[in-house]
């Protein structure tokens, strides 16, 4: 009986460290010292971005001194992502975490604070008013059966897309006057960690606060002449967007999730109605609802990618789609 117990011990040993939560093993290597919490090779500050637009941010500032990582892949939602064991391990030997408010972030932030106490979470939502996922806002509208009911917002969730009624939109960044903020927190974290480079990050600040401002000009006289108007899509990420060039976001998903079939029936009588000819979908999520719709209504699937990395090119490329759709 010893014998068979000496012979268990061990294995139920290994079972436990083969569902150890992956947080535990690479705090549990921290610790041991086998990962560094120093600057890497190249002797650049490593730093973890949440997105692939924030991403963008912290490059245009940090430049040449910041080895920068980012979270949410290329067509991946940031709404259901979770970490690999490769980015767990690079988040340790981080020195800061710029986070912007996704939904992944709600289940990560809480591990960083609990197994990286080093890593230094920075929020770029700073300073910046949020808007409500779903209550009465400028900008944006939810149909509601066979009429639009005045300005609200919809639950910003698309299938598995993880926004509850009553949250906040995090989807700043597709306004260029909050990406500003935006900036400005990432400035004043690498000024905090990294002061002897002062000079360098609020020189490339200010470049990049010239490309925004120049960004946002040329948007407000592309869309100008159509304040008011509106433009559809899948899933309602364009608030922010919408609310700062005088547009109206009307959105096919209803209390985060794809159409019902009477509330697709009503959709489909209101965009024909109005002649709707493109409906905006994002890379991230499935064409399979929104084509339906399109195909009633004799309107193209456009696809609009909220995430891409490629910021200024992406915001120009989005006013154009959205002037183009309703310009038709």
């Amino acid at each position: 009986m010893n014998h068979r117990k000496s012979i268990l011990r061990p294995l139920l040993l290994m079972g436990c460290l083969l569902v150890l939560h992956p947080f535990a093993k690479v705090a549990s290597a921290q610790a041991a010292g086998s990962i560094s919490d120093k600057p890497g090779a190249s002797g650049k500050l490593n730093v973890y971005a949440s997105i692939l637009p924030l991403a963008f941010f912290v490059e245009r500032i940090g430049r040449n001194h910041l080895e920068i990582h980012v979270m949410v892949g290329p067509g991946q939602s940031p709404a259901t992502y979770e970490p690999t064991s490769k980015q767990l391990v690079q988040l340790a030997q981080s020195h800061v975490f710029f986070s912007i408010g996704v939904p992944f972030e709600k289940q990560l932030l809480p591990r960083i604070r609990k197994s990286f106490q080093t890593v230094d979470i920075v929020s770029t939502q700073a300073g910046i008013e949020l808007m409500p996922v779903s209550t009465n806002v400028a900008g944006v509208q939810e149909i509601k059966n066979v009429e639009l009911s005045g300005p609200q917002h919809l639950n910003a969730a698309a299938h598995t897309h993880s926004h509850s009624e009553g949250e906040l939109d995090p989807h700043i960044w597709l306004n260029p006057r909050l990406a500003a903020t935006i900036a400005r927190n990432i400035l004043e974290a690498l000024i905090r960690i990294d002061p002897s480079h002062s000079a360098e990050y609020t020189n490339n600040h200010r470049t990049l606060m010239t490309d925004l401002e120049e960004l946002d000009r040329k948007i407000t006289e592309m869309l100008a002449p159509l304040e008011g108007e509106e433009f559809y899509v899948f899933h309602p990420a364009y608030g922010y967007f919408a609310e700062a060039y005088g547009l109206v976001q009307v959105s096919i998903e209803r209390g985060g999730t794809s159409p019902g079939l009477k509330h697709l029936v009503d959709l489909i009588e209101k965009a024909k109605a109005r002649k709707v000819r493109a409906i905006f979908i994002q890379p991230q999520f499935s064409k399979k609802s929104a084509e339906t719709i399109a195909d009633e209504i004799g309107a193209d699937v456009v696809v609009m990618d909220p995430l891409s990395r490629d910021y200024l090119t992406n915001m120009k490329e989005m006013a154009v789609k959205i002037r183009k759709a309703i310009a038709n």
